[in-house]
């Protein structure tokens, strides 16, 4: 417990060595044996990967230039980053999280949100914070658990053991709420989506001069994370990117 890090880091990495070898992973889309992750490499390289996407919405695009809609905008105060189309079989995954209680897929999501980082080449700040999309306490009591900071969590384990961020990028949760209930964006229309999430949320001073990368599951219409990201903003944050598992088209 008291070693330092790197001590843990390598510990870890060899009882994960070992665990692998006596009781191999299967990948948890076709069973087959899956090394060091949840998928198999064939159903990793299947997934419906977001190559290319405009900076500002994370809307699927042939090339990483910004889309005609937002080129018509003022420019954003951070990029906005999905890893997967919201399409079979990520949705599935998302679903199964998020209303089944299958928790142990968290990790798995996480990690293929860092996967899309590492190779997009994103310059990220070295004292970042890193903040989940906040559920209302009384949905937080309901679900058990905020899908959303389950998925930061990952994020931040695979991209320090990567040396990424190493320097301070950190979870904070504590740093944006919901300061009023808001319906299910599920089952809603575009334009009660659009408006649901507008002042549902309040940033904290402890983001003050701070860049904020902000992670959510999916990103559908973008009104939840404007949400978050205008008041974190309003908070004092100096930047407000946006990283995202899946992208709905």
């Amino acid at each position: 417990r008291n070693a330092p890090g790197g001590c843990q880091l390598l510990l870890r990495n060899k009882v994960d060595s070992l665990l692998e070898a006596l009781l191999p992973r299967r990948c948890v889309l076709c069973g087959a044996r899956a090394a060091g992750s949840e998928l198999c490499a064939g159903c990793l390289e299947d997934l419906p990967w977001l190559a290319h996407c405009c900076p500002s919405c994370a809307i699927p695009l042939p090339s990483n230039e910004r889309c005609s809609a937002c080129q018509t905008t003022t420019a954003s105060t951070g990029s906005m980053l999905a890893a997967l189309a919201y399409e079979y079989p990520v949705d599935r995954l998302v679903v199964a999280l998020k209303y089944q209680q299958q928790q142990a897929l968290a990790p798995l999501l996480g990690e293929l949100l860092a996967i899309r980082v590492l190779t997009s080449n994103l310059k990220i700040p070295a004292s970042a914070q890193v903040v989940p999309v906040p559920l209302h306490p009384g949905r937080y009591r309901e679900r058990g658990f905020n899908q959303s900071e389950l998925i930061a969590a990952a994020v931040c384990q695979k991209l320090v053991s990567e040396c990424i961020g190493e320097s301070g990028l950190t979870l904070e949760r504590d740093c944006l709420q919901r300061a009023r209930p808001t319906a299910a964006q599920k089952g809603l229309g575009r334009r009660r989506r659009l408006m649901n999430p507008e002042g549902a949320f309040c940033g904290s001073s402890s983001v003050v001069g701070r860049e904020v990368i902000l992670v959510d599951d999916v990103i559908t219409t973008g009104a939840t994370v404007a949400a978050c990201r205008q008041a974190l903003l309003d908070a004092g944050a100096c930047g407000v990117s946006v990283w995202a598992v899946a992208r709905s088209l």
